[in-house]
């Protein structure tokens, strides 16, 4: 049983489900609704990963080390530059997303999008850990929270690995790829 959906986060259904049904994914209205809820995730992990930013930031501002804060080293610092650029570049993919899917078809920004949060997401979590040092492993902090459900929300409606390769097999089969590129085939 997963932890990653914790109580303060998200609130619980309480009541009965009635039987599974049968979902045709190939209607307009599903495929429209998938791609809905794939951009809504991407949402979630975007902001999930500001908090951990936020948290990064005020921790290295605090925390002290040989008598200046952790804020004025250079890895620190680099770190945090780039969470800034990805957590930027994801925002601008997700608002691009938001608006095709208003407009009617993003099937393929909401792949690229989720696939685009799953990525940032993890290695935005990873560089924020690496900013909390060993205070990020324990309990008392809520890194592991938020680095938990960006890690499940990267793996629900497609994970980032399933997402990008079904891309990449999409641009293959169309014609559209660099020449030499082709699919792989374990076979050859």
């Amino acid at each position: 049983r997963s932890r990653a959906f914790d109580g303060a986060l998200v609130r619980r259904f309480e009541g009965d489900l009635g039987e599974p049904a049968l979902v045709n994914v190939a209607s307009d209205a599903d495929r429209r609704a998938l791609d809905l809820v794939r951009i809504a995730a991407s949402c979630e992990i975007l902001g999930a990963s500001r908090f951990l930013l936020s948290k990064a930031i005020d921790h290295a501002n605090e925390r002290e080390q040989f008598g200046q804060p952790i804020s004025s080293f250079q890895a620190i610092q680099h770190l945090i530059s780039e969470c800034q650029i990805e957590i930027a570049a994801l925002e601008s993919v997700v608002r691009a997303a938001l608006e095709e899917w208003r407009a009617g078809d993003a099937h393929d920004l909401a792949r690229i999008v989720k696939a685009q949060a799953g990525r940032d997401g993890r290695a935005i979590a990873q560089r924020a850990l690496q900013c909390f040092g060993a205070i990020g492993f324990t309990d008392d902090h809520p890194h592991h929270v938020y680095s938990r459900r960006i890690h499940t929300l990267d793996a629900c409606f497609g994970d980032t690995v399933t997402l990008q390769r079904g891309l990449g097999l999409q641009i293959v089969a169309s014609g559209r790829a660099p020449r030499g590129i082709r699919a792989w085939r374990p076979d050859l």
